[in-house]
């Protein structure tokens, strides 16, 4: 009887096989005065390019907005309150 042996598959790392990340627009869309949509948090490039990239390059932009969320709560904290972050 012969033994089968399976390695653990690493997700990040099997994109061929793996479903691509969709995308985080919720149809709220309206570009700032850096190009940066208020809605979904990615610029404008990032919204054309969506669809051409691969889910590694999805997640860096996923990344990005997480950072652009964070810096926008930081910027309000600071105008409610009177400081600056």
């Amino acid at each position: 009887m012969a033994v089968e042996i399976y390695e653990p598959v690493d997700a990040a790392a099997n994109t061929e096989t793996e479903r691509p990340i969709p995308s985080p627009c919720i149809a709220a869309c309206e570009l700032n005065a850096k190009q940066i949509c208020t809605g979904c948090y990615r610029h404008v490039d990032e919204v054309a390019g969506w669809k051409q990239m691969d889910n590694h390059q999805r997640r860096q932009v996923l990344a990005a907005i997480q950072q652009r969320k964070a810096q926008r709560r930081t910027g309000l904290l600071g105008r409610l309150t009177g400081r600056r972050h």
